[in-house]
């Protein structure tokens, strides 16, 4: 079957509606993506129809105000409850996003560990296309596999300057020569990579989004990032496993992050739009 339908088959899915405890409100029924949740009139028993085709988004877990959906998927202990008053105010999530931006500026020094913890963890509560959660992370963080980064977009956009154009040739040119030089213009001297993959037909999508969300995590964290144009033409072109190798990831890259811990940091921002 397709990747790319919108639900996907699980024979063996197993969701169970408590009747001791559901108040019949109907909530389950409003948000399920494929209407497993049936109910023949408001506040009447709810009944589940085709839970084959469950698409593992847990919106029934989550809104259920009684705990009353028993899923195989999500027990109890993978329930965590959302404290709306530690929301941001609308004023703090533009700030946030204002002062989002590509910072091509880093410290030589780790970021810690439990900054990419929460850069990952922030990346896959992103939309995908039917919930199909394929998007796959990797950090790469070896200074000789970075280095392999960078000689391979310059050889990789050299090989291909019939396919890109004159435009590229003096970006070959310089990027090749400045790294001959112990200056870096592909990843500006970044010592970290952040590779979204993944297979579905709508995974250059999927990724991306979860890239505004780690980038987003990344801001607020206070380290640098920005996204790696040069690299992902390069990735295009090239030989798809030697792609897959280098990033460490099983699928296709849609998308690349490259961060550390910022050197500057912005007091303003320009207007757009």
């Amino acid at each position: 079957m397709s990747d790319s339908l919108y639900f996907l088959i699980n024979s063996n899915m197993q969701i169970r509606i408590n009747p001791e405890t559901c108040i019949q409100c109907g909530s389950c029924v409003a948000v399920c993506p494929v209407s497993i949740f049936r109910q023949s009139a408001p506040r009447t028993p709810v009944t589940i129809e085709r839970a084959e085709t469950c698409i593992k988004c847990g919106h029934c877990v989550d809104v259920c105000p009684t705990n009353s959906i028993d899923h195989e998927l999500f027990p109890l202990e993978r329930l965590h409850e959302i404290d709306y008053r530690q929301m941001p105010t609308p004023e703090q999530l533009m700030n946030l996003i204002h002062a989002r931006r590509s910072n091509r500026t880093f410290l030589k020094k780790e970021v810690p560990a439990s900054s990419i913890a929460m850069m990952r963890e922030a990346a896959p509560y992103a939309p995908t296309a039917g919930n199909n959660q394929m998007v796959e992370l990797n950090v790469v963080s070896d200074p000789d596999k970075i280095v392999d980064i960078i000689r391979f977009t310059i050889d990789t956009l050299g090989e291909h300057l019939d396919i890109l154009g004159p435009n590229y040739a003096g970006v070959v040119s310089g990027a090749r020569q400045s790294f001959e030089h112990g200056k870096d213009i592909i990843l500006r001297g970044a010592p970290y990579v952040m590779a979204f993959a993944s297979d579905h037909s709508f995974g250059a999508a999927d990724c991306n989004l979860a890239y505004q969300n780690a980038s987003l995590m990344a801001q607020s964290l206070g380290v640098s990032q920005f996204y790696m144009g040069f690299v992902m033409t390069a990735t295009a072109l090239a030989d798809p496993e030697r792609v897959k190798e280098l990033f460490g990831v099983k699928q296709k890259v849609q998308a690349l992050m490259a961060f550390g811990m910022a050197r500057l940091r912005y007091k303003r921002y320009a207007e757009r739009g």
